[in-house]
């Protein structure tokens, strides 16, 4: 009988890393990938929301090894020196044996005894998430892409899975009391994908780890971080079939489940086993793990924005219930800024109602402290869309938008009214250019969604563009009254643009014109003129002495 396989996470290459020194991708180890995070510009995946499970798995060490984050006086010491070197090896060593995806007892993340009444498994489609449940036909991986997977890649799925896993009915796992005729019903989707993943990413894996390490001396709103009992999974005991006490929450709500950003972002949502046939994964079984749900979560999870809910403060009888704001595919993430800006900068927005990532008002002390490198960073929104019921996987959201350090960070409400108004006013013009193609189709008498959808699209592919590279382009606070009139003559000049194109691609009929039913003409002439009249009053500057900008609330 041959010996069982092994494959050790902390030596063994399995992570995708993106070198600077020569811009290619090599397998990691996840030693080596925090040792040589400096030397590193990014990772990857088979699929973007690798990226965030990694991630956080990667940062979770970091947590295990410097319980409760990093104090504020020693952040940019951290940030200047480097990975914690051998201290980083010593720490993965003390939990040697959690680290093997086939080890006898502790298997990584996984339950090594767990099994169906039936002894039965599922197929890899159950595992991989760019396979269509039931719709193998709808994907690239056929033949032995659906039949097998190396340890490697089996290894990136089972942190993703854990992280993102669909909800729906699971494998019923023998010694597990919720079992119900051999099904495990559903507890909901897997941690992460409740959230609206936001990540700061620096210039290197280090960079992006030490933006994204955030200490509990935070403070936020003059109130402590009611962070306790917090770990990574390695560092308690290996789960059972069985719910674990202490950790899976029956009732939502009950903070005293969260403990703090360690246990978090290595909760064990699923009890797994991969199946191998000592070369390859074949197949998984994925049973119910413990279960937990997102509401009030807020000064434990540290990656997400959040929003006050009104129906949940009713079902909860509580009278403020935060619940994390997730992406909506097909929105760019630039649309949405407000939502990532440190707490209390939007004016006409009262703080209780909306907060940013702990992480942006843990950079935003930093910067308070004057402890923040000038450099710029990329803002990454990463998330997943979950339908029918939540038991299947939608649609991914992955975007970025780049912003200077300094200007992220900061709280003036000048810089916040700036962005958000912006945002607000390329909103604006897209609605100007859906109303002139509205009332070009009127003059032409033809049927108007069309052409109102095309304008729409149109602008904001071209506002799209704009948007991210004036953003960019904002070295510091002190430049926000120049970047202010840049962007609305970018507006001006962008609108015109597009209502030139508009008016060109009209029929000639839409020039000859028409009247309506009251007995009013409708031209093309008179459409153009009256889309000029809505780009300059949008575009005009405020009388002098008045207020700069009135963002927009946002009711996301």
């Amino acid at each position: 009988m041959p010996d069982t396989p092994s494959f050790d996470l902390r030596t063994e290459p399995w992570i995708p890393a993106t070198f600077i020194s020569d811009g290619q991708e090599h397998m990691v180890s996840l030693t080596d990938a925090l040792l040589n995070a400096r030397d590193i510009r990014s990772i990857g995946g088979d699929m973007p929301i690798q990226t965030p499970a990694i991630t956080r798995l990667l940062l979770s060490v970091l947590y295990g090894l410097c319980p409760g984050g990093p104090p504020l006086d020693e952040w940019r010491e951290l940030w200047d020196e480097g990975p914690f070197g051998d201290d980083i090896t010593d720490y993965l060593d003390q939990y040697a044996d959690r680290w093997d995806l086939f080890d006898e007892r502790t298997p990584f993340f996984q339950v090594a005894d767990l099994r169906t009444e039936k002894g039965t498994y599922s197929g890899l489609e159950k595992l991989i998430f760019d396979v269509p449940n039931g719709d193998p036909f709808f994907t690239t991986r056929l033949g032995e892409g659906l039949q097998r997977i190396s340890f490697a890649e089996a290894a990136r799925w089972l942190v993703t899975a854990q992280a993102f896993d669909p909800s729906g009915i699971k494998s019923g796992a023998v010694g597990d009391p919720r079992v119900k005729g051999g099904k495990g019903y559903p507890i909901g989707i897997a941690w992460t994908g409740n959230l609206g993943v936001l990540i700061c990413e620096g210039a290197n894996l280090w960079q992006t780890l030490l933006l994204n390490f955030v200490g509990s001396g935070l403070n936020p709103h003059g109130e402590p971080l009611p962070w306790s009992d917090d770990m990574p999974a390695w560092e308690r005991p290996q789960p059972t079939a069985l719910a674990t006490p202490g950790l899976d929450q029956e009732h939502p709500g009950d903070i005293r489940r969260f403990h703090g950003p360690a246990t978090l972002m290595t909760w064990q949502s699923r009890r797994i086993r991969l199946i191998h046939d000592d070369q390859w994964v074949t197949g998984v079984i994925i049973a119910n793990g413990d279960q937990l749900k997102p509401q009030m979560a807020d000064s434990h999870e540290t990656m997400t924005a959040w929003r006050e809910s009104e129906p949940q403060e009713k079902a909860l009888g509580q009278p403020l219930v935060y619940m994390p704001r997730t992406h909506t595919p097909n929105r760019a993430i630039w649309r949405g800024i407000a939502t990532f800006l440190p707490s209390g900068a939007i004016s006409g927005e009262q703080p209780a109602k909306s907060k940013p990532p702990l992480t942006v008002d843990w950079l935003n002390k930093l910067e308070l402290r004057g402890l923040l490198p000038d450099i710029q960073v990329r803002m990454h929104a990463y998330g997943v869309t979950y339908g029918s019921n939540n038991s299947v996987i939608d649609e991914v959201v992955d975007d970025a938008m780049d912003l200077h350090l300094h200007v992220l960070a900061s709280d003036s409400d000048d810089v916040k009214q700036c962005f958000v108004s912006a945002a607000g006013m390329a909103d604006k013009g897209a609605d100007i250019c859906r109303s002139l193609a509205s009332n070009l189709a009127l003059a032409a008498e033809i049927p108007p969604d069309a052409w109102r959808t095309q304008a729409t699209q149109q602008a904001y592919a071209a506002f799209d563009r704009l948007y991210r590279n004036w953003a960019a382009g904002i070295a510091s606070p002190d430049q926000i009254d120049q970047a202010r009139e840049q962007w609305r003559s970018i507006v001006r000049t962008t609108l015109n643009d597009l209502g030139d194109s508009l008016l060109a691609q009209a029929p000639p009929s839409a020039f000859i014109g028409r009247y309506d039913t009251a007995g009013t003409l409708q031209s093309a002439g008179k459409a153009d003129l009256f889309f000029r009249s809505a780009v300059n009053k949008l575009t005009a500057a405020p009388p002098i002495g008045t207020k700069q900008d009135n963002p927009p609330q946002d009711n996301a």
